[in-house]
This record gives C-alpha cells, structure tokens and sequence, in this order.
C-alpha cells in the first residue's frame, strides 16, 4: 500500500491562502449570527477584524483584501440598520473601512517568513 500526498500538498497554495480568506470569514459570519440570534450586540466588528488579521497574517496581501471585502458586505448586511440590505452609510464605511486596511497593511509587513 502506498500513501499519497497529504492533502495540503496537492492543493495549490493559491487555492489554500484565498480559502483561509472565504472560511475565516464564514466562520466570523456564522458566530456573529449566533451571538445576534441570542441578542448580543457589538461583538461583529471585532469578529470580523479577527478574521481578517488572521487572514493577513497567513495568507498575504490578496486573500486579506478579499475577506476585507467579504467581511464589510457581509457586515453590512446582516448587522447594520436597515438590515438584510447593502445601504452603507458613510460612518459605516469609515469605521469598517478604513481601520481594516491600515491593520492588513501592519499585519503583512509583520508576517513571518515563508521558506
């Protein structure tokens, strides 16, 4: 019996950073939810902001910008008045815009090395 490649390996490194990016914003999305669903309010920013420095810190550049996005819209939608819409307000996008990128910014300069 022969082993095969560990599964890691047989996937592209691209396709791992940007799905570190999709899950690490899914699972925020879904604890936010829980923690709304049970009434606990102001916890979705800081959720997300973990998800996307963890993003930032492993994956890079690329895949940080696209759970920023993800992150705001999904923010947007499910937890800002008026909900389940896209309508951004601009203190929205000032306080979830900005202070994400100048993270991603400090995060990637800060990552480790890659061998």
């Amino acid at each position: 019996m022969t082993l095969g490649k560990p599964l890691s390996l047989s996937i592209p490194a691209v396709v791992q950073r940007y799905g570190l990016a999709l899950v690490s914003v899914a699972v925020a999305l879904g604890i936010d939810r829980v923690l709304f669903s049970h009434e606990v309010k102001g916890v979705g920013f800081p959720i997300f902001l973990i998800a996307i420095a963890l993003t930032a810190w492993y994956a890079g550049v690329g895949p940080s910008i696209l759970a920023l996005v993800l992150s705001t819209l999904a923010f947007d939608y499910y937890f800002t008045e008026p909900y389940h819409s896209f309508y951004i307000t601009r203190r929205f996008s000032l306080l979830f815009g900005i202070h994400p990128l100048c993270l991603n910014g400090d995060m990637v300069q800060r990552r480790p090395a890659t061998c």
